[in-house]
C-alpha cells in the first residue's frame, strides 16, 4: 500500500512538473509573438505609414537609440520622436522587410531582446538608396501588459 501511495505521489509530481514546463514554454511563445508583433507595428508606423504618433505607441519614455551614422546616443522619447520626424520629412521608403527574427524572453516574461535583418530601399533628400541591408537589435520591456521598445540599434552588417 505504501508503494502504491509513493508511486502515486511520484506520478503526480511528474505530471505537475511536465505541465508547468509546458505552460512556461507556452508563455514564452506567446510573449515572443507579442514582442514580434510590437516590433513590426512600430516599423510599419515609420517605414510604411509615416505616422510618428502611431510609432510612439510602441516606444518607452526612457528609450535609448543609437542611430546611423552611430555618432550619438539619443535618450528619451522626445529625442526619438525628433529624429524620426526628420526621417519622415526627408525620406520615402519604397521597400521595407524584416526577416530572420531571433527573439529571447527573459525576466519572468517581462523583458525581450530581438534581432532581425532589415532589407529596404528608400529615397533620402533625392538620393536613391537601393538594397539597404543590416541588422536591427531592440530591447523591450512589458509594462502594464504592453510591450514597449526600450532600446534600438541598427548596423549595416548582416548576419
Amino acid at each position: 500500500m505504501q508503494e502504491l501511495i509513493l508511486c502515486s505521489i511520484i506520478l503526480s509530481s511528474l505530471f505537475l512538473l511536465i505541465t508547468c514546463n509546458t505552460n512556461s514554454q507556452q508563455n514564452i511563445d506567446v510573449a515572443a509573438k507579442q514582442v514580434w508583433e510590437t516590433v513590426k507595428a512600430h516599423n510599419k508606423a515609420w517605414a510604411v505609414l509615416e505616422d510618428i504618433n502611431d510609432q510612439l505607441k510602441y516606444v518607452h519614455d526612457d528609450v535609448v537609440f543609437i542611430k546611423p551614422p552611430f555618432k550619438e546616443i539619443l535618450k528619451g522619447k522626445e529625442k526619438y520622436k525628433e529624429d524620426y520626424e526628420k526621417w519622415i520629412q526627408n525620406a520615402k521608403v519604397d521597400y521595407f522587410h524584416e526577416v530572420n527574427p531571433v527573439i529571447k524572453i527573459y525576466g519572468e516574461g517581462n523583458f525581450a531582446i530581438v534581432t532581425y535583418n532589415i532589407n529596404m530601399s528608400f529615397t533620402y533628400d533625392d538620393e536613391v538608396v537601393n538594397d539597404w541591408k543590416g541588422v536591427d537589435m531592440m530591447t523591450l520591456v512589458k509594462e502594464n501588459g504592453k510591450w514597449l521598445i526600450t532600446s534600438d540599434m541598427f548596423t549595416r552588417e548582416t548576419r
